[in-house]
C-alpha cells in the first residue's frame, strides 16, 4: 500500500490527526465514497469524533485511494507553519515559487528573507521577487499530474508541485472590470477577479493573490488579460471548485508550468 505519511513526518510534525482530508467539494460515487477525498460517507460523518489512530489510518489509506481513482490533487495535513517550511525547503532543493495572473507567471528561486511567516525569494536574473505571507487561511495540495507524469502521491513531495490555495469563501481582493487608477498611484489592470489581480506603477508589474505578491521589474509593458476563473492557465490542473489558486511550489527543474 502506498503511504505518503512516513515521507511527510518531518513536515507535518506528527499532527495529521488534527487535519481533515476534506477539500470542501463533497460529491459521492455509487458506493458512497467521496470523489474528492476518497473517504466513505460513514467515515466522513464520524471524523469529528474519531480517535487519533483512526484518523492517522485514514490518512495512510487516502494517497493510494486517490492514486487508484486517477485523481491529481490531495489536500496535505499541513499547518501554515508547515506550509512555509515546505516552501522554503523546496528552494533549498533547487525548486521555485510561481505566482500567476492574467496569463503571466512569475518565478523566484533564491530565498532573500524569512521573517515571522513572511518570506521573499528572487529570480535567477534578479528581475522578479515573490513575497509569501502565509499567516492567512490557506491549504496545501499535492499535485501529481498523474496522467502526464506517471507520478503518484507516494512519491517524495520534493518531486511533486504543491498548490497553495485559499477557500473561495475567503476571497476579498478588490475587483475591477477595466483598468482603474488607484489612490496609491498604481493602476489595476482590471482582470475582474477576486482571487488575483495585476497592477502597474508605470515601471514594474505586480501580480497579487491572497497569499503572495510578485513584482516584475520593468514589467509594465507586459499585458495581463482576463482569463477563465477555472485556473486553466495552469496546464492540466483540475482544482477542486471550492478553492482558488494562490501560488505553486515547484520541485527542481520545473520552473515552467
Amino acid at each position: 500500500m502506498n503511504d505518503v505519511l512516513p515521507k511527510m513526518d518531518r513536515m507535518i510534525r506528527q499532527a495529521a490527526h488534527d487535519h481533515s482530508p476534506c477539500v470542501g467539494h463533497c460529491t459521492y460515487d455509487a458506493d458512497d465514497f467521496c470523489l474528492s477525498c476518497r473517504r466513505h460517507t460513514d467515515e466522513i460523518g464520524a471524523w469529528r469524533d474519531a480517535d487519533e489512530a483512526l484518523r492517522l489510518a485514514a490518512w495512510g489509506r487516502i494517497p493510494a485511494a486517490i492514486d487508484a481513482a486517477g485523481l491529481d490533487v490531495m489536500r496535505l495535513p499541513l499547518s501554515p507553519d508547515d506550509i512555509l517550511a515546505l516552501a522554503l525547503e523546496a528552494l533549498d532543493h533547487g525548486g521555485a515559487w510561481a505566482v500567476t495572473a492574467g496569463g503571466i507567471t512569475a518565478y523566484a528561486h533564491d530565498l532573500i528573507a524569512d521573517n515571522d511567516g513572511v518570506a521573499s525569494a528572487i529570480s535567477a536574473d534578479g528581475q522578479t521577487e515573490i513575497t509569501f505571507d502565509l499567516s492567512g487561511k490557506m491549504r496545501a495540495l499535492a499535485w501529481t499530474r498523474q496522467a502526464a507524469t506517471g507520478r503518484s502521491l507516494a512519491d517524495d513531495l520534493h518531486e511533486l508541485p504543491i498548490l497553495l490555495v485559499v477557500p473561495k469563501v475567503r476571497l476579498n481582493l478588490p475587483v475591477y472590470e477595466e483598468p482603474t487608477a488607484l489612490d496609491d498611484g498604481r493602476i489595476d489592470c482590471g482582470l475582474g477577479r477576486a482571487d488575483c489581480r495585476a497592477l502597474t506603477d508605470g515601471d514594474d508589474l505586480m501580480i497579487e493573490t491572497m497569499l503572495a505578491t510578485a513584482r516584475i521589474k520593468n514589467g509594465a509593458g507586459l499585458k495581463p488579460s482576463l482569463m477563465p476563473s477555472d485556473q486553466s492557465i495552469i496546464k492540466g490542473l483540475d482544482l477542486p471548485e471550492s478553492y482558488a489558486l494562490a501560488a505553486v511550489v515547484l520541485p527542481k527543474g520545473e520552473a515552467d508550468l
